[in-house]
């Protein structure tokens, strides 16, 4: 476990304390001031599709709440991974009504049929009723490109990159070319990172309350276990908790945030029907355990103590070593919004510039 989950587990019970009083100021943060490029970085970049494929599951008729929060939700993200379904990532489970809609990497069409025909085996062995409606493998799109490359422009702007080029190159790829005068490596991280931020519910059966939530063992490590007494990986811990707020219901406002005798943080704002949600969802669910997951990864993990109205502060590793850098790069990617899809770099190269 990082030095930051630790922190963020000492301040659980002042995480969201903290997000109730905080962030009345949230502003953007003042452009980097210019410094001599040392590198050069030229980037291929190429979107991977998704897959999206509809399940039809008569017997959750009519569970609601916190029943399919704390318990049927769980059990289809158990059964439902990656290994089983056979892809690299399921990106998102979510539901309409009977339905469950899953979201995740394929191929082509032929990978993303078989794959929701799997799903469908597997959700028979919990619901015998539950049935394949549709599969449809998802192309790049030239308006996916073109989104792409506002997000990175964006992104290399609030970053101090300079001479920035981003060419997008159909059906799926982009020529990305920057010069910066940092570390060229976290440069490239900070364009190609998905960038998606997930608030989640973390279920009663593994936190709730200030008394009841993770171990931190003498090595700094967390350690998750259920309501049972077993112990869970922190990666299953996220599957299993739904998501509350998500992406584009930030706004784009995010700063990090410090003074003396205050630790370092991020802040956030929700905005549009988010913000009702989230309050409503805070207000109802005092002392439940909220996961901050960006791309997947827990960052923090404070306890609900009061209704948040919208904005808020995220605490987590950021008065560590490089935690600034992380606070900086997290206050980005909130700012830019989330890629459309992932990218992964398929070739780079970086020519380091006379001083």
């Amino acid at each position: 476990m990082s030095p930051g989950l630790r922190t963020s587990l000492l301040l659980g019970v002042l995480g969201l304390a903290l997000c109730a009083v905080a962030a009345a100021g949230c502003g953007k943060e003042p452009r980097p001031v210019p410094q001599r490029p040392t590198a050069r970085v030229s980037l291929t970049l190429r979107a991977q599709p998704e897959g999206v494929f509809t399940l039809r599951v008569p017997d959750l008729e009519g569970v609601t709440g916190d029943k399919w929060r704390e318990d049927r939700y769980g059990q289809i993200a158990r059964k439902l991974t990656p290994s089983d379904i056979g892809t690299d990532e399921v990106k998102a489970i979510s539901r309409q009504g009977q339905q469950i809609i899953v979201r995740t990497q394929v191929k082509d069409a032929a990978d993303c049929q078989q794959q929701a025909e799997r799903a469908e085996q597997l959700l028979s062995g919990l619901y015998e009723k539950a049935e394949l409606v549709n599969a449809s493998a998802g192309e790049v799109t030239p308006s996916d490109l073109d989104e792409i490359k506002q997000i990175l422009e964006a992104r290399a702007e609030a970053a101090g990159l300079s001479d920035l080029s981003v060419q997008p190159r159909p059906p799926d790829s982009l020529l990305v070319d920057f010069a910066c005068a940092g570390d060229p490596e976290r440069a490239e991280e900070l364009l190609t990172d998905r960038g998606l931020l997930q608030f989640r519910v973390i279920p009663r059966r593994y936190a709730h309350g200030v008394d009841r939530g993770p171990e931190v063992s003498a090595a700094g490590e967390m350690l998750w276990r259920d309501d049972a007494g077993t112990a869970v990986d922190v990666s299953d811990v996220v599957v299993e908790s739904p998501v509350i707020v998500s992406g584009r219901d930030f706004a784009p406002e995010s700063r990090v945030e410090a003074g003396e005798g205050r630790h370092t943080g991020v802040t956030f704002s929700l905005q549009n029907e988010a913000r009702e949600v989230f309050h409503a969802f805070t207000r109802d669910h005092v002392d439940t355990w909220l996961a901050m997951v960006i791309d997947g990864e827990l960052i923090s993990c404070p306890v609900i103590r009061s209704a948040i109205r919208g904005k808020g502060v995220i605490v987590a590793d950021f008065d560590e070593p490089g935690g600034t850098d992380r606070a900086e790069k997290l206050a980005i990617l909130i700012n830019s919004g989330p890629l459309p899809l992932d990218v992964e770099c398929v070739e780079s190269a970086t020519e380091q510039l006379p001083l």
